[in-house]
Protein backbone atom coordinates (compact mmCIF):
# COMPACT_ATOMS: atom_id res chain seq x y z
CA UNK A 1 0.00 0.00 0.00
CA UNK A 2 1.57 3.58 -0.86
CA UNK A 3 1.49 5.39 2.28
CA UNK A 4 1.75 8.53 0.44
CA UNK A 5 -1.22 7.93 -1.03
CA UNK A 6 -2.87 6.84 2.17
CA UNK A 7 -2.30 10.22 3.72
CA UNK A 8 -3.09 12.13 1.45
CA UNK A 9 -6.63 10.34 1.33
CA UNK A 10 -6.89 10.82 5.12
CA UNK A 11 -5.77 14.35 4.96
CA UNK A 12 -8.75 14.81 2.37
CA UNK A 13 -10.83 13.23 4.76
CA UNK A 14 -10.12 14.69 7.58
CA UNK A 15 -10.59 18.21 5.82
CA UNK A 16 -14.11 16.81 4.48
CA UNK A 17 -15.34 16.33 8.54
CA UNK A 18 -14.07 19.30 9.62
CA UNK A 19 -15.87 21.27 6.90
CA UNK A 20 -18.96 19.59 7.63
CA UNK A 21 -18.86 21.15 11.10
CA UNK A 22 -22.02 22.69 12.56
CA UNK A 23 -21.50 26.44 13.62
CA UNK A 24 -23.00 24.34 16.67
CA UNK A 25 -19.96 22.91 17.19
CA UNK A 26 -22.20 19.38 15.95
CA UNK A 27 -22.16 17.21 12.99
CA UNK A 28 -25.17 17.16 10.80
CA UNK A 29 -27.48 14.47 10.98
CA UNK A 30 -26.99 11.84 7.92
CA UNK A 31 -30.68 12.08 7.06
CA UNK A 32 -31.22 15.53 7.63
CA UNK A 33 -28.05 17.85 7.24
CA UNK A 34 -30.07 20.98 8.92
CA UNK A 35 -30.17 18.96 12.18
CA UNK A 36 -27.30 18.28 14.25
CA UNK A 37 -26.73 14.73 15.88
CA UNK A 38 -24.54 13.07 18.70
CA UNK A 39 -24.22 9.75 17.02
CA UNK A 40 -22.54 11.45 14.00
CA UNK A 41 -20.69 13.79 16.38
CA UNK A 42 -19.77 10.74 18.11
CA UNK A 43 -18.33 8.86 15.37
CA UNK A 44 -16.73 12.07 13.91
CA UNK A 45 -14.88 12.64 16.93
CA UNK A 46 -13.99 8.82 17.12
CA UNK A 47 -12.17 9.07 13.24
CA UNK A 48 -10.08 12.50 14.54
CA UNK A 49 -9.18 10.80 17.61
CA UNK A 50 -7.65 8.15 15.84
CA UNK A 51 -5.73 10.43 13.79
CA UNK A 52 -5.03 13.28 16.80
CA UNK A 53 -0.91 13.03 17.16
CA UNK A 54 -0.98 13.77 12.89
CA UNK A 55 -4.30 16.53 12.61
CA UNK A 56 -3.49 20.06 11.73
CA UNK A 57 -4.44 22.97 14.05
CA UNK A 58 -8.46 23.10 12.48
CA UNK A 59 -9.20 19.75 13.21
CA UNK A 60 -7.70 19.71 16.62
CA UNK A 61 -10.00 22.28 17.55
CA UNK A 62 -12.95 20.30 15.67
CA UNK A 63 -11.88 17.17 17.73
CA UNK A 64 -11.68 19.38 20.94
CA UNK A 65 -15.64 20.58 19.94
CA UNK A 66 -16.78 17.38 19.30
CA UNK A 67 -15.31 15.87 22.81
CA UNK A 68 -16.48 19.31 24.51
CA UNK A 69 -20.34 18.37 22.90
CA UNK A 70 -20.00 14.75 23.92
CA UNK A 71 -19.41 15.80 27.47
CA UNK A 72 -22.58 18.24 27.02
CA UNK A 73 -24.89 15.72 26.03
CA UNK A 74 -23.90 13.13 28.86
CA UNK A 75 -27.23 12.54 30.70
CA UNK A 76 -27.58 11.46 34.26
CA UNK A 77 -27.34 7.50 33.84
CA UNK A 78 -24.08 8.36 32.14
CA UNK A 79 -25.40 7.84 28.39
CA UNK A 80 -24.91 10.10 25.65
CA UNK A 81 -28.69 11.29 24.41
CA UNK A 82 -29.86 14.01 21.92
CA UNK A 83 -33.63 15.29 22.91
CA UNK A 84 -34.09 16.40 19.33
CA UNK A 85 -33.70 12.57 18.09
CA UNK A 86 -37.12 10.96 17.40
CA UNK A 87 -34.98 7.46 17.23
CA UNK A 88 -32.43 7.62 20.15
CA UNK A 89 -29.11 5.89 19.31
CA UNK A 90 -27.91 5.79 22.52
CA UNK A 91 -26.04 2.64 22.90
CA UNK A 92 -24.54 3.35 19.36
CA UNK A 93 -23.71 7.12 20.16
CA UNK A 94 -22.09 6.08 23.60
CA UNK A 95 -19.73 3.58 22.46
CA UNK A 96 -18.20 5.85 20.38
CA UNK A 97 -18.07 8.88 22.76
CA UNK A 98 -15.94 6.06 25.43
CA UNK A 99 -13.66 6.04 22.10
CA UNK A 100 -13.49 9.56 20.93
CA UNK A 101 -13.37 10.57 24.29
CA UNK A 102 -10.18 8.16 24.94
CA UNK A 103 -6.82 10.18 25.53
CA UNK A 104 -8.57 12.97 27.03
CA UNK A 105 -7.72 13.02 30.81
CA UNK A 106 -10.31 15.40 31.56
CA UNK A 107 -12.91 13.25 30.49
CA UNK A 108 -11.58 10.27 32.18
CA UNK A 109 -14.84 10.66 34.73
CA UNK A 110 -17.25 10.88 31.85
CA UNK A 111 -15.64 7.61 30.38
CA UNK A 112 -16.25 5.40 33.35
CA UNK A 113 -19.87 6.54 33.90
CA UNK A 114 -20.37 6.22 30.02
CA UNK A 115 -18.91 2.77 30.56
CA UNK A 116 -21.21 2.04 33.34
CA UNK A 117 -24.76 2.82 31.10
CA UNK A 118 -23.04 0.15 28.55
CA UNK A 119 -22.52 -2.37 30.87
CA UNK A 120 -26.06 -1.92 32.54
CA UNK A 121 -27.41 -1.70 29.01
CA UNK A 122 -25.89 -5.19 28.13
CA UNK A 123 -26.21 -6.64 31.51
CA UNK A 124 -30.28 -5.79 31.20
CA UNK A 125 -30.55 -7.49 27.93
CA UNK A 126 -29.65 -10.80 29.49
Amino acid sequence: FEQELAARLLTAGVAQLVSARRADGLWPHYQDAARPSVGVTALVGRALARLEPELDPAAKEALAGARQALLAAQLADGGVGDAREPVPHRIYATSLAVLALRGDPRAADARARMARFLTGAQVGEA
